[in-house]
């Protein structure tokens, strides 16, 4: 009886709300009737070069990067709304089991952030979406880089100089659990694509048999 009323009362004073609008919502849904509709899945399957070996490295996205989607993707990554990694993560496998079907992982990983940006913000978004979905899709979760140069934040350079600006900030953090695997690689969002590009390359050059990447939301 105490939890039921404990509940009752956070629930009081903190109501869940949508995602994309924030409007009161009834428990235990995750977006209100209004964004259900509107807010339309529009999945992207882009093809990314890359870097040294003109190969091709696959991101799904689910989200266009634009409207409502962008507000929620914004509060999630910059404003501490950690718990729409659930519902985030909760469409990605969906659509991950529609559209990659010719891979089978053997764990998930996430782009890093440097110690100092981490510390700041206090968590890294990437790593809470990918371990919740590593949740949904049964697979496990693993750090497989690190950031050793904290640069410009990509979004904030132009496009000429977003490439120049990612090469040499990360590298692996164990080659040997790296070898030979098939990785699903997570991010928020992808806009050039050279973030990833740039994981892609050295989960690579550390042996990694397949890499597949997924993010929220495409540019």
């Amino acid at each position: 009886m105490f939890d039921f009323l404990k509940n009752r009362f956070i629930s009081f004073i903190y109501p869940d709300k949508c995602v994309f609008c924030e409007e009161i919502i009834t428990k235990n849904d995750s977006i209100c009737t209004h964004c259900a509709q509107n807010v339309k899945i529009s999945v992207s399957l882009r093809p990314l070069l890359e870097f040294g070996n003109g190969k091709v490295t696959k991101c799904m996205s689910p989200f266009k990067y634009t409207g409502k989607v962008r507000d929620a993707v914004c509060r999630f990554k910059f404003y501490g709304y950690k718990n729409y990694a659930d519902f985030f993560s909760g469409i990605i496998a969906e659509e991950i089991n529609k559209n990659i079907l010719d891979i089978k992982f053997d764990f998930i990983s996430a782009v890093p952030l440097s110690s100092k940006r981490q510390s700041q913000r206090g968590y890294n978004k990437s790593q809470w979406l990918a371990k919740a979905l590593s949740g949904k899709l049964n697979i496990p979760y693993k750090e497989t880089l690190v950031k050793i140069k904290d640069n410009f934040p990509q979004h904030e350079l132009p496009l000429d100089q977003r490439m120049q600006n990612i090469k040499g900030v990360y590298r692996p953090k164990d080659k040997k659990i790296i070898k030979g695997k098939n990785i699903l690689l997570c991010d928020d969002i992808i806009t050039t694509g050279n973030t990833l590009k740039e994981c892609v390359k050295m989960l690579k050059y550390s042996g990694a048999k397949n890499v597949v990447c997924c993010t929220i939301a495409h540019v």
